[in-house]
Parts: C-alpha cells; structure tokens; sequence
C-alpha cells in the first residue's frame, strides 16, 4: 500500500509548518490582547456590582467577577500547555481543565440567580413559593 504526503500550502506557497513559528509571537500578542479585553470586562463587571444598591445582587457580582478572572487566567494556562508539541503531559492537566469547568458551572449559576432575583423585582406577578 502506499501513502502520500499531503501539504496545506498557504496563498504565498509556504505550508503551515514553515509558516507557524513567524506567526506565533503575532499569535500570542493577539491572545494577550484579547486576554486583556476579557479582563477589562471583568474589571467592568465588578466595578457595576460593587455599584449596586442591593447587597445580594452586589456580592454575586463580586464573586463572578472573581471566578471570571480565575477562569481567564485558567484558560491561559491550559491554551499554553495545550500549545506545546508534545502531550504527554495531557494528564497532568486534566485537573486544571476539570477546575475550569467547575468555575465555569458555578458562574452560570451565579448568572442564572441574578436574572432570577432581577427579574422577580421588575416582574408583577410574585415568584412561585419553593
């Protein structure tokens, strides 16, 4: 049987392998960028709670706005280990991916009992008792 060697090549006739170590200090000056625009968001985020009159809605924004930064600073370091060449590593990371995870549930949590508690204030029927 026999194979054959299959090449990408990009519009100047280079393939993507002699083309990715130019493109990877502009890669990783993107991901810094778009790194610091998500932590700009969370700095909003926390600076709006911390505005807020209502305490409870105050704290669960605080604590968002923490798990956020977490969770961006998490991706971080799962995007790096994951660029490396070889994965032999992969089950050291695993925990750190299950970590994400969790902070990622938990912020969806905090995001859905926010709506709750807002909209319960601007609704005009009162909430179903538990």
């Amino acid at each position: 049987m026999m194979t054959s060697e299959v090449t990408e090549t990009v519009a100047d006739g280079t393939t993507p392998a002699e083309t990715a170590p130019a493109n990877e200090p502009e890669a990783k000056a993107n991901a810094a960028g778009l790194t610091a625009k998500r932590l700009k968001k969370v700095d909003d985020l926390l600076r709006e709670s911390l505005d807020k009159v209502d305490t409870l809605e105050a704290n669960l924004g605080v604590v968002s706005a923490d798990l956020m930064r977490m969770a961006c600073r998490l991706t971080v370091a799962i995007e790096e280990s994951l660029g490396k060449k070889s994965l032999e590593h992969i089950d050291k990371l695993v925990p750190t991916i299950d970590a994400y995870l969790r902070i990622a549930r938990q912020i969806d949590r905090l995001a859905m009992l926010d709506h709750r508690l807002t909209s319960s204030r601007t609704s005009t029927t009162p909430p179903k008792p538990r």
